[in-house]
């Protein structure tokens, strides 16, 4: 059986190292009560203090900034969703068109758009067979 780590009597028994390092991931009394193995009201004492709502908000900070390098990596190596996702938070983009359209209406009316093109240009049979699959799409865009 492991030795059982002696109990910390006060807060200022807490290396002021650990507990910056543990801010960093916004711990709860809870939290703090099991890592530092002190009593759980000491650990709702600790929270109240100044000092460690500080170090708090700078964990805070710290931890911000670790997720936003890590969703910049994510996307700078090719994922798409987060590159949709910054371009939404960052840039304000949207999936609505300029007069209120979703992506898919707006698709779906480029698909017919081009299709149309497309049958304009090749030879009037094979326009005929392309004709079934207009038909269609305008179905779907109704």
């Amino acid at each position: 059986m492991a030795p059982r780590r002696k109990a910390k009597n006060k807060v200022s028994d807490i290396p002021p190292e650990e507990l910056k390092r543990v801010a960093l991931l916004n711990p709860a009394a809870e939290e703090l009560a099991f890592v530092f193995d002190i009593p759980l009201t000491h650990a709702e004492d600790l929270l109240k203090g100044e000092e460690i709502q500080e170090e708090l908000l700078k964990g805070r900070g710290g931890r911000r900034l670790s997720l936003k390098r890590a969703q910049w990596k994510s996307a700078m190596g090719g994922n798409v969703a987060m590159l949709i996702w910054l371009g939404k938070q960052d840039l304000g983009q949207s999936d609505k068109g300029t007069d209120g359209e979703d992506a898919i209406e707006m698709a779906t009316k480029i698909t017919i758009a081009l299709k149309e093109m497309h049958r304009r240009t090749v030879k009037p049979e094979a326009a005929e067979m392309k004709n079934e699959e207009l038909e269609q799409a305008e179905e779907v865009a109704a």
